[in-house]
């Protein structure tokens, strides 16, 4: 719906619309219609354009509720004037131009005569301040000077009134504002205050800026340092310290769980030494008795054969033999040395009773060092006797050789045992020929 017409110097038809929009035609070329149509509120205008009306000049005129918008017949650009200059409430019915220039408005009670050529932009820069202060909803007191507004930590919810010095137009004067370092910059839209709430510990500014009816800001910015306590929780040497309590604590705790660690380890390896050395000992019992048997038929073998030379000389070997068993029975642990000394009398004893059918030698690894190393007492022993009676003592002739060495194998003691016996096929068809009743149990007893 168009609301009314007027032709500018360029035989430009000017159409205000109904809503919100000015549009022109061509006066030489009618039957084109409107061929251009502006939008005031994209040109920073609000609602609607009354009435249009041409000065001496050849410039379109029209108004709104609150201001006189006029078209630049040149570049269709608009300027505005608001009525708040010499208007408080515009309610007119007529709007035109009279031959002298000036504009004339028709209203209920009465005519109102302007001349454009005297219309003056408000050029006053505002002055703002500081008008006040509360905190946590309270006046708050200090002095508004260069010191600085100081707060504890539980005076962060706080507001800041402002205002500024302006003669003209102070009504219409426009704040923005912002708490540097903790937001940007806000339109006050009518407010005069700042409310914050919930702001941290630490320096700020409070700025504000301050701007006439025409928009032209105050380019010196007001500024009010603002420093809010941190509490001593939030605070760097506080956190620093609670990380020190923190890593000591947890280092005192890897600590006291590593002591607890090694003193249950300690404690089970001492109560596995402790076991051991109980097996051992019931080893040795098992095992000594386990060699006075084989021992002891040895001899009687002797005295029954009558060969009283060879007995005195075995029982001679065996009382020596048995000298170092009751030694060794009183320690879990024997040296090499000496374990190697109680070996040699019994291959002796052996080889005597065998009627020397095998030699024998025992060498030692020269990166051994036989005084220091320990053993079980009769480790080796029910080996030799195992290579003897099911090996080499089955043969039928002189040539057996039974060879114990000890070597030295990638930090290890290495017991090696050679001999050149008749077999484990041969001998097991010995033992089902002739019905041995016998079975050794040494070397059971070693495996356990």
């Amino acid at each position: 719906m168009a609301l009314s017409f007027a032709e500018d110097r360029k035989g430009r038809v000017w159409v205000s619309g109904g809503d919100g929009w000015l549009g022109y035609a061509l006066s030489n070329q009618p039957e084109r219609g409107i061929v251009q149509k502006l939008n005031i509120k994209d040109r920073g205008l609000s609602g609607i354009v009354y009435q249009l009306a041409t000065d001496v000049r050849g410039e379109v005129w029209g108004y709104t509720l609150k201001e006189l918008v006029k078209v630049n017949a040149d570049n269709l650009s608009l300027s505005t004037y608001n009525f708040q200059y010499g208007i408080n409430e515009p309610d007119f019915f007529h709007f035109s131009f009279l031959p002298s220039g000036e504009m004339i408005f028709g209203g209920r009670n009465d005519i109102t005569i302007a001349n454009p050529l005297e219309f003056q932009r408000n050029k006053e820069i505002p002055v703002p301040y500081i008008a006040g202060v509360e905190v946590l909803n309270q006046p708050y007191c200090f002095a508004m000077s260069d010191s600085p507004l100081r707060l504890k930590y539980r005076q962060n919810f706080f507001s800041i009134g402002f205002s500024a010095q302006a003669y003209t137009m102070s009504k219409d004067v426009k704040f923005r504002y912002r708490l540097s370092g903790f937001d940007d910059w806000t339109e006050a839209a009518g407010r005069r205050f700042a409310n914050y709430t919930n702001v941290p510990g630490g320096d700020y500014v409070f700025q504000l800026q301050a701007a006439n009816s025409e928009g032209i800001w105050n380019k010196n910015i007001l500024e009010l340092p603002v420093h809010v306590a941190t509490p001593f929780w939030l605070s760097w040497w506080f956190r620093v310290g609670v990380l020190i309590i923190v890593a000591i604590g947890v280092y005192w705790l890897y600590r006291y769980r590593v002591s607890q660690l090694k003193k249950k380890q300690r404690q089970k390896s001492e109560y596995e030494k402790k076991l051991a050395n109980v097996e051992m000992s019931a080893l040795l019992a098992q095992m000594n008795p386990h060699f006075l048997f084989n021992s002891l038929n040895s001899i009687d073998s002797y005295i029954i054969r009558n060969e009283s030379k060879k007995a005195s000389e075995y029982l001679n070997n065996f009382a020596r033999l048995m000298r170092l068993i009751l030694q060794h029975s009183r320690s879990n642990y024997i040296s090499l040395k000496d374990e190697l000394e109680a070996l040699e009398l019994y291959m002796q004893m052996e080889s005597l009773r065998f009627k020397d059918k095998f030699s024998y030698s025992i060498t030692v690894d020269e990166k051994l060092d036989s005084d220091s190393i320990v053993i079980p007492p009769m480790l080796i022993q029910p080996y030799i006797e195992n290579a003897v009676r099911h090996g080499i003592g089955l043969r039928n002739d002189h040539k057996g050789r039974l060879l114990v060495s000890m070597q030295y194998r990638d930090g290890c003691l290495v017991c090696v045992i050679e001999d050149n016996g008749v077999g484990r096929k041969v001998s097991g068809m010995f033992k089902s020929v002739n019905s041995i009743a016998y079975q050794s149990v040494g070397m059971n007893l070693v495996a356990k």
